[in-house]
């Protein structure tokens, strides 16, 4: 089960929480797409980004992107993808 999220610019932070957790760090971005390949069926996500630049980070949308992943039997047939936009600086 994947993800493929895409991204407004490349090389940013790309962050995942699940409904009642905290933000995790799932990688930086080399590309404008992204795919999160560590979800699992029928479970709600929260993605966001962070921008960084050398050993500086910004500040990120707590809010996020929500999505539900599809049940098992349903992935084979469809794929979930979003599209992250957000406003990069203050």
């Amino acid at each position: 089960m994947d993800v493929n999220l895409t991204l407004k610019k490349s090389h940013d932070n790309v962050l995942r929480k699940k409904e009642d957790g905290d933000w995790e760090y799932i990688k930086t971005t080399t590309d404008t797409e992204c795919v999160d390949d560590t979800v699992y069926a029928d479970t709600a996500y929260m993605y966001t980004v962070q921008a960084y630049q050398a050993d500086t980070v910004s500040l990120y949308d707590e809010t996020g992107i929500s999505i539900k992943t599809l049940e098992k039997k349903l992935y084979n047939r469809y794929k979930t993808k979003i599209k992250l936009k957000y406003r990069s600086g203050p």
